[in-house]
Formats: C-alpha cells, sequence, structure tokens
C-alpha cells in the first residue's frame, strides 16, 4: 500500500500559481515534505495501536518508509509499508512448557500476541524452527507447525510451506497501514492547508 500526499488539499493554489508562481511552488514543496513527514509519524503511532510492533522496528529501512519526496518538478510525495508478512516471531512469540514424565518441562507449543489490546494466543502445535533466511527480531527464527488441522489461518495469518512444514506469519505493515490510513487523514489534510499558508506568507 502506498498514499500519495499532493497539491489537491491546498485552497486557491492554481489561483496563487498565476500570481506567484516561484512562492507558491516553493512553498507546495516545503509544505508536502512536512505534511509527509508528520503522516509517516502519525501511520505508525497508529499502527502500533493496532497490532504488537515497535517504533523501532517500523522505522527501519522499507517497513513504513517515505519512499518520495515532493520537487519543484513533482509536487507529489509518498509513504509507502513493506508488503511481505510478518514472522509471527516478531510479534512476541514465546516457547511454552508443560509437566512431563517425573515433572520434566517438555515443549507445550508457542504462544504469540498480535493485536496491541489483545491476549497472547497459544498456538499448542507451534514449535520454533530454523530458517535459511533470518527474520526481524528472531535471527533465523521462525514459527511453524506440522498440520494446518484445527488452525484459523484467518485469524492466524497467512503460511509458506517447505518439505511439510508450515511456516507461520501474522499481518504485513501493509496491512494494517490499509486500515489506518483513513484514520490520518483528516489530520494530515488539516495541517497540510495550515504549513502551505505559513510557507506562502513567510516566502512572500
Amino acid at each position: 500500500m502506498k498514499i500519495d500526499i499532493q497539491t489537491s488539499g491546498l485552497d486557491k493554489f492554481a489561483e496563487r500559481m498565476e500570481r506567484f508562481p516561484a512562492a507558491t511552488r516553493k512553498a507546495a514543496v516545503l509544505s508536502i515534505n512536512k505534511a509527509t513527514r508528520r503522516a509517516r509519524t502519525a501511520a505508525s503511532r497508529e499502527i502500533r495501536k493496532q497490532v504488537s510492533l515497535t517504533a523501532g522496528y517500523l522505522n527501519k529501512p522499507e517497513r513504513l518508509w517515505i519512499s518520495r519526496y515532493a520537487r519543484e518538478t513533482n509536487l507529489t510525495a509518498r509513504i509507502s509499508a513493506r508488503q511481505r508478512p510478518t514472522s509471527l516471531v516478531t510479534y512476541g512469540a514465546k516457547q511454552l512448557y508443560r509437566a512431563g514424565k517425573r515433572k520434566a518441562r517438555v515443549r507445550g507449543g508457542i504462544s504469540v500476541k498480535v493485536k496491541r489490546g489483545g491476549g497472547r494466543r497459544k498456538i499448542k502445535q507451534a514449535f520454533f524452527i530454523r530458517l535459511k533466511r533470518g527474520t526481524e527480531h528472531g535471527g533465523n527464527l521462525g514459527v511453524a507447525v506440522r498440520s494446518l488441522e484445527g488452525l484459523n489461518l484467518k485469524k492466524l495469518g497467512a503460511s509458506n510451506k517447505s518439505a511439510g512444514i508450515y511456516t507461520l506469519y501474522g499481518p504485513s505493515i501493509d496491512q494494517v497501514f490499509n486500515t489506518v490510513r483513513k484514520d490520518i487523514s483528516p489530520e494530515i489534510s488539516k495541517y497540510l492547508v495550515q504549513e502551505f499558508n505559513r510557507q506562502y506568507a513567510r516566502l512572500l
């Protein structure tokens, strides 16, 4: 998912372009880029309200980032979010144990917390697996099961199968971004107009 921030929200932009083109275009570039940075921060905040991701995680390259800044030749800025599903390891996956024979502890599944306001979910048949390619928070660890029987994948997330083992994932940053982008739109549109008027007055 990508969202573009451009001059469509600026009042009387065309009229001002005719009168003072250089100042108008410069004010537009400055205000769009400032609004885009604010939008990216607001999107990160709202995503973290929805799911158990951290600001540090979202701040890393090509996860939730400004993929284009406005220029005088192109008055459009863009925010992009990573589409690849997020490993369940990233959602606080923890090894669970249960009592075995002679009170020995044996592995009893994995628990994860995807939703920020929800509880931890226990996946009894899950276990950690070493992956060829490292994941974000787990190094080369992933969460996997040998069978999907009894699992609700609509709630659990996507899965990839390799050698009879299913690697489990939670929602991607892009999926969550798509649910919050409309929530931040009024705030950003208002700020864009205010910042454009301020920059325009300063430049004149």
